[in-house]
């Protein structure tokens, strides 16, 4: 498999459910680090536990029409992989 992503990390909204879920796991399958953002944390945790991506995928709960847990997720994308593409 070619890891095309391979140390990118990217930040998916609306990852619990729909295209978001289908795009995280895709940036994940390439190699990238994901940070799931959405407003639901039962649908999110459920999420991550089926990708199964370990280390590489984190989730945190935002509304991204709030500046506040905008600037919340990317502080907390940025802790837990050290950075954002």
């Amino acid at each position: 498999m070619d890891l095309k992503l391979k140390g990118k990390c990217a930040i998916v909204t609306g990852a619990g459910s729909g295209i978001g879920k289908a795009i995280a796991a895709k940036l994940l399958e390439e190699g990238a680090r994901v940070m799931m953002c959405g407003r639901d944390a039962a649908k999110l945790d459920d999420t991550v536990a089926a990708l199964g991506a370990g280390d590489r995928v984190r989730r945190c709960i935002a509304d991204v029409g709030n500046a506040g847990d905008v600037a919340l997720l990317v502080q907390e994308t940025v802790a837990a992989f050290g950075r954002l593409d």
